[in-house]
């Protein structure tokens, strides 16, 4: 158990108690980089993806990796029962060699997924609060006077109204 938790089993967490987040990690670090992005890009989508590309492409890699491991597994897997059906072929270090390659692989294969998705939860954080800024910014600037009062579609309504009369 790690101190956390067992903090929180004594008494109820304060936010005091909670490690910060890293400064990749922090909602405000995040709206700078896709600003910076959102520049040069007209898409929001365009933009997302400029201000995201570096952990994405490491996603990619790992993504790519593990899959490699995970044919990897089979052809070892391949080797070993060949090894048993006609022994005399090659020597027994190599029967050890295959299963220990296939361990590793499918251990290398665990080990790229998790961090891949790791990596892909972290970035779809970033997203969601890069996106709940943006919807936030756009609807403030529809509201006259920072949010206070009628909005500027109430008020085209009633100026239309009152040309009519």
């Amino acid at each position: 158990m790690n101190p956390l938790m067992r903090l929180g089993e004594k008494r109820p967490l304060k936010m005091e108690d909670l490690p910060a987040l890293g400064n990749d990690n922090l909602a405000q670090v995040a709206v700078e980089r896709f600003r910076a992005y959102r520049i040069r890009h007209t898409s929001l989508w365009r933009a997302l993806l400029a201000s995201e590309i570096r952990p994405f492409m490491i996603q990619f890699c790992l993504a790519t990796l593990s899959t490699g491991f995970g044919l990897a597994g089979p052809y070892f897997l391949y080797r070993i029962t060949g090894f048993i059906q006609s022994p005399g072929n090659q020597p027994l270090i190599m029967a050890f060699l295959f299963a220990v390659a296939f361990g590793l692989s499918t251990f290398f294969r665990a080990l790229c997924d998790n961090h891949a998705w790791h990596m892909a939860r972290k970035m779809s954080i970033r997203i969601k609060g890069v996106i709940v800024n943006e919807v936030y910014c756009k609807s403030l600037k529809r509201i006259p006077n920072g949010g206070s009062g009628s909005s500027s579609t109430d008020k085209s309504s009633e100026s239309s109204k009152q040309q009519r009369q």
